[in-house]
């Protein structure tokens, strides 16, 4: 699913038009529009944020191709972390530094931060 086709689906599970999506980003109808149908491809950071606040979604999750359950949990926890301390130069550039790693790289750095962060363990542990 491309990035547009995401940003559709997400506006009508919320029931909402491409002009009321832009009124709440700042753009114009033709603006989603343009989102929607691949014309424009390389969103503004900025708009990406706004897009992502609008439709209840992470930028990751919004940019991201389809994501596991698993990559969903972790995505969750590491915005909400982030979201929690938005100033915090460190944080921002571990978050991208995490959204860089491969599967097995991510899979080995839970593994650790379930050693380092006992407390959040059980948070990464599969669901059954």
């Amino acid at each position: 699913m491309t990035t547009g086709e995401k940003i559709k689906q997400l506006r009508k599970e919320l029931g909402l038009t491409q002009e009321e999506l832009g009124k709440l980003i700042g753009v114009q109808k033709a603006a989603i529009n343009k989102y929607e149908t691949g014309v424009v491809v390389n969103l503004k950071q900025a708009t990406i944020a706004a897009l992502s606040e609008a439709l209840h979604v992470s930028p990751v999750e919004l940019l991201s191709p389809e994501m596991s359950d698993e990559e969903k949990k972790w995505d969750q926890f590491v915005q909400s972390y982030y979201l929690d301390q938005p100033k915090n130069d460190d944080i921002r550039h571990f978050v991208r530094f995490l959204n860089q790693l491969s599967a097995d790289q991510l899979e080995q750095a839970i593994s650790m931060m379930k050693v380092m962060f006992p407390e959040y363990a059980s948070f990464f542990d599969k669901e059954e």
